[in-house]
């Protein structure tokens, strides 16, 4: 559990630590570090990551651009977790295109899946073949019991599986992230999303959220 916990930390890690843009040096001595969204004569706007700072032109020294350090560009393959059998949790999709949404469902929406607790229902998608599904740490936080409804698309309507043998890996409550497993397949070969492992997406770029399917 240790293990996949520190992927979804790693990775968070990562992708902020890619994503800063440049460094402000103030005139007080000290710096910032983040992502300028916006500049003119009198105020700088930098996104921090948690927030976004109006920091005023006269109040900087300089500029910094910053880029990826080869020790961070090192550290990224042991940062990509791996399942038991040594393949990578992600699928980057190759020359992936930009689509439109209802392209997208077709796509992934077999992907898809419902996430059953005692409590409620929440969504989710499979990330690895094998069974590996990621969705929010709230729909599972203190549940025990947990239920994965699987969507397939038949020639009529969409077909409904339910897999009653689920695995929590890895929560974080920080990030409002779990990564489950489902278990008992003989043969799996899930429909998956393909998933970006490091800080390639960026502000600005369109996503869709997706609910209960």
């Amino acid at each position: 559990m240790k293990r996949f916990l520190s992927f979804f930390l790693s990775v968070s890690i990562l992708g902020s630590l890619l994503s800063l843009a440049e460094t402000i040096l103030l005139k007080n001595g000290n710096r910032l570090e983040g992502e300028v969204l916006k500049k003119s004569e009198k105020h700088l706007f930098l996104d921090v990551g948690f927030d976004v700072l109006n920091i005023p032109s006269e109040a900087i020294s300089g500029i910094e651009e910053a880029g990826v350090t080869e020790d961070v560009a090192a550290s990224e393959e042991e940062l990509v977790s791996t399942t038991p059998s040594g393949q990578s949790l992600f699928s980057k999709q190759a020359n992936a295109q930009t689509r439109s949404v209802k392209e997208n469902a077709e796509i992934v929406g077999e992907a898809v899946v419902q996430i059953g607790t005692p409590s409620g229902l929440g969504s989710g998608f499979v990330i690895h073949p094998d069974g590996y599904v990621i969705t929010n740490n709230h729909v599972i936080a203190g549940e025990h019991k947990i239920t994965i409804m699987i969507f397939r698309q038949t020639s009529r309507e969409l077909e409904k599986i339910q897999k009653q043998n689920v695995k929590i890996l890895a929560t974080s409550p920080v990030l409002d992230l779990a990564l489950l497993k489902i278990e008992g397949e003989e043969s799996p070969d899930f429909a998956h999303v393909p998933v970006e492992a490091g800080g390639g997406v960026r502000s600005g770029q369109s996503v869709f959220a997706i609910g209960s399917p």
